[in-house]
């Protein structure tokens, strides 16, 4: 009997190691807090989004509210304008709706929800023809079972959520492997199952072995393995408390075994004139190890509009909110460097 009791003990104790080894909250971390400092850029685009980073040599920008161009190219080394490309309109390669940009053979890729079409733009012939027009590379042939926010994995394979259109008023989201341009996709992960899905609000990112999503609306980062399987689950404050707080996570970004994601921790009992809650918090980069593992939280001068990594500078490009400045490269130290 003594043999069996100690038996139960050594379960209940690994079982609660395997728990505390995939779930934590950022609560419990022994917060490292770093501050950079930031170089200044002189960049013009500042009503533009940061896109991607192309062959590790030009930088892409996009704006959907253009009434122009939507996509503007930058020399990564010089930091200077290359170019303007993506033609708004509903002519025959402009673009109506596009996604922001994902990296592709010598270009990149745009998908338009309003035509169902996969758009190919290969940067040298963008840069040289101010006139050029995209190559139609697919169409989204189900408009009722179409890609979301996706990452690419490949040339041609992706990784994000598969929208089923379920009523003129609702969807479903799963998460998928697919094939941008054959259209044929394959499930790959369950979300976490507190999610609504009806109502899903996420960002996602990969890397060669991790699929990472934020679920924002839940202030929840779940990292899995390539069979699905969870590898770690971060909670917020906002996921475990169930208050109406503004915290939460934003788009992660992986780069090597680094991973990044902007950290809303903002909140406020102040409505606007509209009734919206006013946005009165601040916004900080955590950054982790593709294993979950808390690393560091990078704050700066001011909050965090959007980023992405320059893995072979060992940078983080940031656009900052009302800024004098509003790009600034800020360095990391990546993981095992």
């Amino acid at each position: 009997m003594k043999y069996f009791i100690l038996f139960l003990l050594g379960v209940f104790l690994l079982s609660c190691q395997n728990e505390i080894s995939t779930h934590y909250c950022l609560t419990d971390i022994s917060e490292k807090v770093v501050q950079p400092e930031a170089s200044p850029l002189e960049l013009n685009e500042s009503e533009f989004s940061l896109a991607t980073v192309c062959q590790d040599r030009y930088l892409v920008f996009h704006n959907r509210d253009r009434v122009d161009q939507c996509f503007a190219i930058y020399d990564l080394e010089t930091l200077k304008p290359l170019g303007y490309t993506g033609v708004v309109g509903e002519g025959p390669g402009e673009i109506i709706n596009g996604c922001a940009a994902l990296p592709s053979r010598e270009g990149f890729l745009v998908v338009d929800y309003s035509k169902y079409l996969i758009y190919y733009f290969n940067i040298k012939e963008a840069i040289a023809d101010t006139k050029y027009l995209p190559e139609t590379v697919g169409s989204i042939r189900d408009h009722k079972n179409f890609p979301g926010h996706i990452s690419t994995l490949g040339d041609e394979t992706y990784f994000g959520s598969n929208i089923s259109v379920t009523s003129p008023s609702s969807y479903y989201a799963s998460f998928v492997e697919g094939n941008l341009f054959t259209g044929e996709t394959k499930k790959v992960l369950d979300p976490n199952p507190i999610v609504d899905l009806f109502k899903l609000s996420f960002n996602i990112s990969s890397s060669s072995d991790r699929y990472v999503v934020a679920y924002s609306k839940y202030h929840l980062l779940s990292i899995y393995n390539r069979k699905g399987e969870v590898v770690r689950e971060i909670y917020g404050e906002k996921a475990l408390k169930k208050r109406k707080r503004r915290f939460y996570f934003g788009k992660p970004c992986c780069a090597g075994n680094d991973l990044f994601v902007d950290h809303h921790t903002g909140y406020s009992h102040i409505k606007d004139k509209r009734g919206r809650w006013k946005d009165v918090g601040s916004e900080e980069i955590l950054h982790f190890d593709l294993d979950g593992n808390y690393i560091e939280t990078i704050r700066l001068d001011h909050n965090v509009s959007t980023f992405i990594v320059l893995p072979s500078r060992k940078q983080l490009l940031v656009n900052l909110k009302d800024s004098d400045h509003p790009y600034v490269l800020v360095p990391y130290e990546p993981v095992g460097s």
